[in-house]
């Protein structure tokens, strides 16, 4: 005779897996249907499958899920947004970003049979860089406005500010400044201080954009090229690396060094970017986030937790300070190096 056999473990971390994509596809589904642009206000679903012209019951049911995964609220038969929603993905909000959430969603449509194909047959690229580290366009890198502007740039800023060495800061650098609200945030919480926005060409031309749509052109320039072969420029007081040291892994020393010498004496370095934990399975949303794309071939550049700080110690920083930003973009590591 059998018996049942006896439960030690408990599933739910697996099962609650399998639901996942569930809320993937219907959050992009949401997106392309335009419905949280409707949902400003308390409506109902027939006043929705309305204006977006779509099948009335059907569309109440897809409300319901959305009020299932707390994206909108739901009050008898009168659907709304949450504020989370009404601030992220609206597409009026000053803070929408409707357009990043959809190319995390479906830049890598693939499959589990894409996957088993990969991992038994190996990548399909050459092994290079991944692709952040080339040139993009103006209009890609004006995606990653939203971005900084949802957030990004004033928690940078405040990390900035807060120094105690702030207030006698002179001139700062934002290294791989992207569209260059970083940058902008810290300048602006300063009364004197002077701003370099650094970049790719391509890239600093939307930097400047910027600069001009936030009235900052008598505090601050951008100038163009690659930080890895070109002079930064020179006497800063600060210098942020945010999200770029990973392009320049394999010549972290030169890079280090040069970042050291363009700094003032107690000048400070203030470095955010990902790192691997835990032997390089950690976190869960970095590691997974880039496995297809390892996968493919892309040397995506990842960087161990320490891998700057230690650096920075290489360099001659007299000190560093290192934490962990747990922040709306993820876990990330920060490090505060004074020279």
């Amino acid at each position: 005779m059998n018996n049942l056999p006896k439960i030690e473990q408990s599933f739910k971390t697996i099962f609650d897996m399998c639901g996942l994509a569930a809320k993937e596809k219907v959050l992009t589904a949401d997106m392309n249907l335009g419905i949280f642009n409707q949902l400003s206000e308390p409506i109902s679903a027939e006043a929705v499958a309305r204006a977006i012209g779509s099948h009335p019951k059907n569309t109440g049911l897809f409300l319901d899920g959305l009020a299932a995964i707390d994206l909108i609220k739901k009050n008898d038969n009168q659907y709304q947004n949450t504020p989370v929603s009404e601030a992220f993905l609206v597409e009026t909000s000053p803070t929408f970003l409707g357009p990043i959430f959809r190319y995390m969603l479906t830049n890598e449509i693939y499959t589990a049979d894409d996957l088993v194909k990969l991992v038994k047959e190996g990548p399909i690229l050459p092994e290079k860089i991944h692709t952040g580290s080339d040139e993009m366009t103006e209009e890609e890198v004006a995606t990653y406005i939203p971005f900084q502007r949802a957030g990004r740039a004033q928690k940078i800023a405040e990390i900035a500010s807060s120094l105690p060495e702030f207030p006698s800061f002179q001139k700062m650098l934002d290294l791989g400044c992207g569209p260059g609200l970083n940058g902008i945030a810290i300048v602006s919480s300063h009364h004197t201080m002077h701003g370099v926005s650094f970049d790719r060409p391509r890239t600093v031309a939307v930097a400047k954009k910027s600069i001009r749509e936030y009235g900052m052109e008598n505090r601050m320039e951008a100038i163009g090229g690659d930080y890895a072969r070109e002079p930064i420029g020179e006497e800063y007081d600060l210098i942020l690396a945010c999200d770029t040291l990973y392009y320049t892994k394999d010549e972290i020393d030169r890079i280090m060094s040069k970042l050291h010498a363009a700094l003032n004496p107690g000048g400070v370095l203030i470095s955010i970017h990902h790192g691997l934990t835990d032997n390089r399975t950690k976190p869960e949303e970095l590691v997974l986030g880039m496995m297809f794309s390892g996968l493919k071939g892309e040397n995506m550049g990842l960087l161990d937790q320490g891998f700057v700080a230690d650096a920075a110690v290489r360099a001659g920083f007299r000190s560093i300070r290192s934490y962990t930003l747990d922040s709306d973009w993820g876990i990330q590591d920060l490090d505060i190096a004074r020279k």
